[in-house]
Parts: C-alpha cells; structure tokens; sequence
C-alpha cells in the first residue's frame, strides 16, 4: 500500500480560478507537477455542487432551491453545506490518496462563475490561485475555443446572449470573471494569490517561488521542465497547452491582429476593468477601424438605388 504523507493542518487543496484561456490548465499542469499536490482534469464537482446552493427566484420575489426546501424538511443550511462539502471533497481527496500526495488542487474554468456557492462550500480549507490574463487576448481566444467546440458552454452563453458582438460578449465574460477574482484577492488576502499569465511565461522562475511561497511547499529545482514533459489526463478545452513543451510568450499581445473596428468595440467594453487589473488600455486608431463600416454603408445604399424601379 501507498504510505501516505500526513495530511495539511491549515488547508487540504488548492482552487484554481479563472476564466477558459488565462492559463488555468496550465497552472494545473504545474501544480499536478509537484511532489505534493495531485490536481485532474477538469471534475466539474465543485461548480455542480454550487449550483446546488443556488437559489432561484420567480417574479414575485419568492426564492425556491434546494436549500429552502431542505430546510422546510427539517435540514439546516450549515448541515447540507456540510454535507455536500464532504460528497465534492471525497473525491479530490481519493485522488491525492491514490497519487500519494496530501494535497490535491481543482480547476475547473466554470468554478469562477459560480465563485459564492465555491466559498461557501470550501471555506477556510482551501487556498485560491486566481489566474489572470490581458482580456484583449483572453475575448479572441475564447472565440476560438467556441468555434472549436461548437458552442458556447452555458457560463458563456449567458454573455453571447446578452451581447450580439460575439467578441464583446467574451470580453464581457472576461470582466465578469476578473472582477470576481480581484475581489476575492481584495478580501481574503492570506487565502487567495493572484498569478498574471504574462508573468508566469516571461518569468517563471519569480512566479513559481511566489507560488511556492504562498502554498508553503518546496519548490521544485526543474517544476517547469517536468510539468510540460510530465504526461497526464487532458480535459475539455485543454488541447493547447498539451501542444506547449516550453513556456513562451507568443500568445502574449494576439489582440494586436484583431480588425481595428472589433478592438475598439472590444477596448470600449472592458476597459476600465483593463486598467482596474493593471492591464494597458490601448489607444485605438478608430478612424482606420471605420472604413469597413462605411463601406458596408455605400454597398447598402447601392443596393436600395439599383432595386428601386426605373422611370
């Protein structure tokens, strides 16, 4: 049989948060590295188990959901947290025990969107690692994941339908998700880092020892090298970090291919959160951008003379 380590006092796993293409599964791909940490593919177990906290409301007001049902069945809030803690927990944990490691990691892209219902389930058991990555490159790469999908999941379709632009609407989705890990950062400090992907592929040596740091591990001399060579279980949406064997930064500043038009909409939309997350926000030559715009225009209107009759 496998002899286990002792478990963690202060915290069993990790969490990473962030939205699809900021560098998550490249985080997991580092963290399942460590001689410590056993972190699959996505499991979905965490987000499915917030859904299950959430409520619903009808126009009334009225909230309905599995709480407010269990509780007119006799089950306090504190007990079904508890309990659904446990059934999520159980299955991380299994993981580590038969890898032999004490701790485990989560990521799933979805868990930010349903980041309530997370902390509520882990509490102070868990320490966050929130990914971040410029949105101007994050919005096209999201695009690419749909395309290649063949559809939006359902955490982005919430945004394609609120959004007729495709590409401001995955920006949308890019904001929403910054802004909830920011705030997590901003309100528990000692539980949550906060990882730029432009900084972890341009220097990953500073970036692994703050990470290191902050999950009081060692840190391993080649942690990189023997991530990316190391083989393990692909999830969905993973396929471009498994073509990476190094850390590079080609994938850093792609928005600058975008048409001009759709950069300025894009720069238009997110913005003030660019800069909120330390992010540039670029001054974009927008009369260039207007001349697919304007001949859309006279194409129109030549279409409406040549249609209408003859004298």
């Amino acid at each position: 049989c496998l002899l286990m380590p002792p478990p963690r006092s202060d915290y069993e796993g990790v969490v990473v948060l962030g939205v699809s293409r900021s560098g998550t599964t490249l985080m997991r791909r580092l963290l399942d590295a460590h001689p410590d940490i056993a972190a699959p593919a996505e499991t979905y177990a965490l987000s499915a188990a917030a859904k299950f906290l959430e409520a619903r409301q009808l126009g009334s007001g009225a909230e309905f959901g599995a709480l407010r049902g269990l509780h007119l069945a006799g089950f306090e809030e504190d007990d079904v947290v508890g309990r659904l803690r446990d059934f999520a927990f159980s299955f991380h944990r299994d993981y580590a025990r038969r890898a032999g490691k004490p701790l485990w990691a989560e990521k799933t892209a979805t868990d930010i969107f349903h980041l309530d219902g997370v902390e509520r389930l882990c509490g102070n058991r868990v320490r966050y690692v929130v990914m971040l990555r410029d949105g101007l490159d994050v919005a096209p790469s999201l695009l690419e994941l749909v395309d290649e999908v063949g559809g939006y999941f359902e955490e982005l379709h919430r945004f394609a339908r609120e959004e007729h632009r495709p590409l401001v609407a995955m920006g949308n989705a890019w904001q929403a998700a910054t802004l909830a890990g920011l705030d997590l950062a901003r309100r528990r400090p000692d539980a949550a880092l906060v990882i730029r992907y432009e900084a972890l592929v341009r220097d990953p040596s500073a970036t692994l020892d703050a990470l290191a740091g902050f999950l009081d591990v060692e840190r391993p001399d080649d942690w990189a090298k023997a991530a990316l060579r190391a083989p393990s279980s692909a999830g969905f949406g993973d396929w471009k970090t498994w073509e990476t064997r190094a850390l590079h930064t080609q994938s850093v500043g792609r928005h600058r291919r975008l048409p001009k038009a759709a950069l300025a909409q894009l720069v238009d939309a997110i913005g003030p959160t660019l800069e909120l997350a330390g992010y540039e926000r670029p001054n974009v030559d927008r009369h260039r951008g207007e001349g697919g715009r304007k001949r859309a225009e006279r194409a129109m209107q030549l279409a409406v003379l040549r249609a209408e009759p003859q004298d």
